[in-house]
């Protein structure tokens, strides 16, 4: 007969009894470790990409931004190659509703002292800018932040993608110019007709979709009116047709109650980058005539001379979300984004000239 071992009584109750409270605690105490390490890391995480979003922010509103006003630096004093402002005629209606003294008529045919391709204001103080809606006829006027800089640019930019020059076989005067090739331009668009004897203001009087016609009638057309459908003289192949504009940049309140840079373009306002801290501009002139810029400035009493401009825009982030070691509180990351060019205009002209 087999007789089977008894199982020890303390082997019985040790397999049943629980843990201890030590072991408990210890149990805790590393789980409290482990959820605590967890969440600090996914806090970093979390910081980083408010941070990583908030640099793409103002990386991005700061390119744009510099890229509209090195492309319109480039761009200034241009008229193709007509280099004798005085020889442009602007056959725009003055009284139209659209028509603003100090936008259309663009290089002021030469009769306003110191107006040239760049101007501004070193450090605005009391400056308004007004933007006027030509929807409504409404202006509104901006408060310039004191102590930023304005710049003002005045030039022209191809009408469509490219250069777009007349047709081969074009002789024009009268009302139509007919084009190269096909540019879709919208009915009451400003445009200049240029060769580099003469250019012409003019306003488009026909809509979008005649691609290689634009009519120049004595009628009216978006807010504008030709005075006449007859041009200073007869364009042809030779001549390019460009879009004139007067435009603006300047640091004013913003629609989220920090200052933002503003561009008004012909007369409109547009919001381009929001927590700006400072906008500043300064000016190379070239007093050898040689097409480098020697002397620079905040301005000069002839802003013709100028050959380059240094832009410098400082964009913050809109919150307070970075805390170096040794800071007490956040701070707002800081950007300064800064870019020279040269009016490309005077600098090939003072080239050729020396």
């Amino acid at each position: 007969m087999l007789v089977m071992p008894m199982k020890n009584f303390n082997d019985a109750n040790r397999l049943t009894q629980g843990f201890t409270l030590i072991e408990l605690l210890v149990a805790l105490f590393l789980g409290a470790v482990l959820i605590f390490g967890a969440i600090q890391v996914f806090d970093s995480s979390r910081e980083g990409a408010r941070v990583q979003n908030a640099m793409a922010s103002i990386q991005d509103g700061g390119r744009v931004a510099m890229e509209l006003i090195s492309r319109d630096i480039r761009r200034a004093d241009s008229s193709g190659c007509l280099a004798d402002k005085s020889r442009i005629q602007n056959i725009l209606d003055a009284s139209t509703a659209n028509y603003l003294d100090d936008v259309h008529p663009f290089f002021n045919l030469g009769a306003t002292a110191g107006e040239s391709g760049v101007t501004g204001v070193e450090s605005a103080l009391g400056d308004v800018i007004t933007d006027f809606n030509p929807l409504t006829a409404v202006s509104t006027d901006l408060d310039v932040i004191d102590g930023t800089s304005i710049l003002r640019v005045v030039g022209a930019a191809p009408a469509c993608d490219g250069i777009n020059a007349l047709d081969n076989s074009s002789l024009d005067e009268d009302d139509p110019l007919r084009l190269r090739s096909a540019c879709e331009i919208p009915e009451g668009t400003v445009l200049l007709v240029a060769d580099c004897q003469r250019a012409d203001i003019f306003v488009k009087t026909n809509p979008a979709g005649a691609g290689l016609v634009i009519e120049h009638a004595a009628t009216a057309a978006g807010g504008f009116a030709n005075t006449q459908p007859t041009f200073s003289k007869t364009y042809k192949y030779d001549a390019q047709i460009l879009v004139p504009f007067v435009r603006e940049y300047f640091v004013a309140q913003g629609s989220n109650g920090n200052n933002s840079l503003y561009r008004r373009d012909s007369g409109r306002v547009q919001e381009l980058v929001t927590n700006v801290v400072d906008f500043q501009v300064i000016y190379g002139q070239d007093s050898n005539d040689n097409g480098a810029a020697d002397i620079f400035a905040g301005t000069f009493a002839d802003m013709s001379t100028v050959v380059s401009v240094r832009a410098s825009l400082t964009v913050r982030s809109e919150q307070a979300i970075i805390r170096e070691p040794g800071d007490v509180d956040s701070r707002p990351i800081i950007r300064n984004y800064t870019s020279t060019n040269g009016i490309r205009n005077r600098v090939v002209a003072s080239s050729v000239g020396g």
